[in-house]
C-alpha cells in the first residue's frame, strides 16, 4: 500500500516502480542460474552414486539413476521456462530489464504519467 501512496498524491512514482521491478528482475535472473547449478549438481550426485555402486548395492544404483533422471528433468524444465520467458519478451518487445520503458509508457492509478 505504501508504494501506491505517491500515486494518490500525484507524485512521481515511475522511477520507484522501475527500481522495484529492476531489483525483482535481477533477483529472478540470479535465481535461474542458481537453479541450473543445483540441477546440474543433483545430476552429478546421481551419476556418482551410480558409478560408485556399480556392482555393490543395487538400491544405491537405482537411487543414482533416479537422481540423474530428476536432475535432467529439472534442468529441462528450468531451461524451457527460461526460453519461454525470453520468447515472450521478444514477441512483446520487452527486451531485458524494465529500465527500457519510458515514463510515458508506465501506467499508474490516475492514468498514465504526464510529461
Amino acid at each position: 500500500m505504501a508504494l501506491l501512496m505517491p500515486a494518490f498524491a500525484y507524485a512521481q512514482t515511475a522511477q520507484n516502480i522501475i527500481n522495484i521491478v529492476d531489483i525483482v528482475a535481477l533477483i529472478l535472473n540470479r535465481m535461474v542460474g542458481i537453479f541450473i547449478i543445483i540441477a546440474l549438481m543433483w545430476f552429478i550426485w546421481g551419476l556418482y552414486e551410480y558409478i560408485e555402486s556399480e556392482s555393490k548395492d543395487p538400491g544405491k544404483r537405482k537411487n543414482g539413476i533416479e537422481r540423474m533422471v530428476m536432475g535432467t528433468v529439472a534442468f529441462f524444465v528450468i531451461v524451457s521456462i527460461w526460453g519461454l520467458v525470453r520468447f515472450l519478451q521478444n514477441s512483446l518487445g520487452i527486451q531485458g530489464s524494465s529500465s527500457n520503458l519510458r515514463n510515458e509508457e508506465i501506467p499508474f492509478v490516475g492514468g498514465q504519467v504526464q510529461r
